[in-house]
């Protein structure tokens, strides 16, 4: 099935000079790099990405695995300090990819950052507040930390660790919104799409709220 995926985007991916047409490969539980290769060699195609969780043992897998030239999709990560250990992994695969004589524009990685559930474990905690303060900041904690990731990212592209890899030929990785159907009661929201529309970040859109967003969406980024 992750061939045939691969496959039908294909196009994309060679129409968009590798930018798009992804596929996410699942790994499974095992988050080890022997997995993560055994199955991207298995599928064997330019587009695929291994999913691996972004815990100590998965970020040294996707590290081995940038090295290797097989992108990856890390996550979930939680928070801005979760990024940055996150965006060290993927900075080492490929200084050591590099050294290996690789081409780093062929090698792509995506950081998927969650949004519902963060909100969901805030807001828990929140309900229980004394304070009208508190309670009152309810269903802000997810899109806050979320622009806290993407400064992150954009800081990250801007310094000296980012600049060397470039001019060897790298390519930056994406920020992925995912989980970003509004759990609130009621017909389904746009508040995380509207709000995260930005350059160089990729929106996962379940088909409620892909719908939603057609009808009553205002991106706003």
């Amino acid at each position: 099935e992750g061939r045939r995926a691969c496959d039908v985007l294909l196009p994309v991916h060679e129409r968009t000079g590798g930018r798009d047409g992804h596929v996410t490969l699942e790994a499974g539980p095992v988050a080890d790099t022997a997995t993560a290769l055994r199955l991207a060699r298995a599928v064997d195609r330019p587009n695929a990405l291994v999913a691996l969780p972004a815990g100590p043992e998965g970020l040294a897998a996707a590290a081995d695995c940038l090295a290797e030239g097989i992108g990856v999709d890390l996550g979930p990560v939680l928070s801005p300090a979760h990024y940055g250990r996150a965006a060290g992994a993927w900075l080492d695969g490929l200084r050591r990819a590099h050294r290996a004589g690789r081409d780093l524009s062929a090698i792509r990685a995506v950081v998927s950052v969650p949004l519902a559930p963060v909100d969901a474990a805030f807001d828990e905690q929140l309900r229980l507040s004394a304070s009208d303060a508190a309670r009152m900041m309810r269903g802000e904690a997810a899109l806050a930390s979320a622009r806290l990731v993407f400064h992150r990212h954009e800081q990250l592209l801007a310094g000296p660790d980012w600049r060397e890899l470039a001019a060897l030929g790298a390519r930056p990785h994406r920020v992925r919104w995912t989980d970003t159907t509004d759990r609130a009661p009621g017909p389904p929201g746009t508040r995380y799409v509207d709000e995260l529309v930005v350059r160089g970040a990729i929106t996962t859109l379940g088909p409620a709220t892909l719908e939603a967003v057609a009808e009553r969406g205002n991106p706003r980024g």
